[in-house]
């Protein structure tokens, strides 16, 4: 089996993991197309596609226009043409929303090399878009052989909008269960730190964890990794709060050194807050943490309950007290930590780790093509 797989996701080697498990399955051979430059608009960086590690995933990384939106990236026709017509895939498989110009791109290629199209879809929000992005969406989940959906809201928002193939949900990228694993902390011994990981952005709702933080009766450290538009409000807000030399802050944090900074928390906390038109999609920080042994505490946003199960505790979002509380919870009751962790890996080992992930997608490929 020949398939193709075509997303800016992975410019970033760390996000690889998945695809190399596949690309090691016997009779699978991959091709990963990724731009050859990727602007993040969210943390205002410009990412460059790294090179491959040494294995057989072949990555081929192509001139692409996409003005920091994922629902307007085009790769240069001619040049992808001529790398599939060469590669000669038995599917491709697209990670960009079914409504995006390269949705539409690749449907067309796959029609004119007459191979199945399978493609990812984080959407859980039903927001309004405009007619050209409706009319591509309509055509590409005509013609999708199947499709997998990051989440169960994801999923039925497909089959409402009338796409009738099979739809799996699945997430995106899976864990690499030897780097995100328990370790010593590296937190000082007698040292309560409260996490956070991710982009500085209203919507992940960081501003309530510094309310809930002042709300608890012992004093506490605040670890913030991350970086974001919103970062010098949080400094603004942790001082007015008298958090001021409570909070570490750190912006630029290579992804392989996540899991050093993970073990040095006590509880990771993931606060989203839903907006009209974003809820939280899945939440991949919950499951790395969880793969380190890492009590997790989330709000009920999106996503995240189907993620985490019961191997963390659920607030409700926006609640500063209701957070408050349960972080009181997991930092004064010992038992309840080690649940916590014990249950947190177990779940990640059973449904997250890059090769249930893999074995899943090719399982997926191979009902289509069969």
């Amino acid at each position: 089996m020949r398939v193709a797989v075509i997303s800016h996701t992975y410019v970033v080697q760390a996000n690889r993991g998945k695809l190399e498990a596949l690309a090691r399955s016997p009779g699978l051979r991959m091709l990963l197309v990724v731009p050859r430059t990727w602007q993040n608009s969210d943390i205002r960086q410009r990412l460059r596609a790294e090179a491959p590690q040494e294995g057989p995933l072949a990555v081929a990384p192509l001139s692409a226009w996409s003005l920091g939106s994922g629902s307007l990236i085009t790769y240069a026709p001619v040049a992808l043409w001529r790398l599939l017509a060469r590669f000669k895939p038995d599917l491709i498989h697209l990670e960009e929303e079914p409504w995006s110009l390269a949705a539409l791109e690749l449907s067309l290629v796959c029609r004119a090399l007459g191979v199945p199209l399978t493609f990812f879809t984080w959407e859980n929000t039903d927001r309004p878009s405009l007619l050209p992005f409706r009319l591509i969406r309509r055509s590409v989940l005509r013609h999708a052989g199947a499709a997998v959906a990051g989440n169960a809201a994801a999923k039925t928002l497909l089959q409402q909008r009338g796409f009738g193939k099979t739809v799996t949900v699945l997430p995106q990228l899976g864990v690499d269960t030897a780097a995100f694993c328990p370790g010593a902390r590296g937190a000082g011994p007698h040292e309560t730190v409260v996490g956070y990981v991710g982009r500085l952005v209203t919507q992940k709702g960081i501003l309530v964890l510094l309310e809930a933080v002042t709300r608890l009766s012992a004093e506490v450290r605040v670890m913030v990794v991350g970086s974001g538009p919103l970062r010098v409000q949080l400094l603004r807000d942790a001082k007015a709060l008298g958090l001021d030399g409570r909070l570490d802050l750190h912006e630029a944090v290579p992804h392989r050194e996540i899991p050093r900074y993970l073990r040095s928390m006590s509880v990771l906390v993931l606060p989203s807050l839903a907006t009209p038109t974003w809820k939280e999609q899945f939440g991949h920080v919950l499951v790395e943490a969880m793969a380190c042994g890492v009590p997790v505490v989330a709000s009920d946003s999106g996503a995240i309950p189907e993620v985490m199960g019961d191997a963390g505790l659920l607030v409700r979002e926006g609640d500063a007290a209701g957070l408050a509380a349960a972080l009181q919870r997991v930092l004064t009751d010992a038992a309840l930590r080690q649940n916590l962790a014990e249950r947190g890996r177990a779940r990640v080992l059973a449904h997250y780790t890059n090769e249930v992930v893999a074995q899943r997608l090719a399982a997926i490929w191979r009902e289509v093509l069969s």
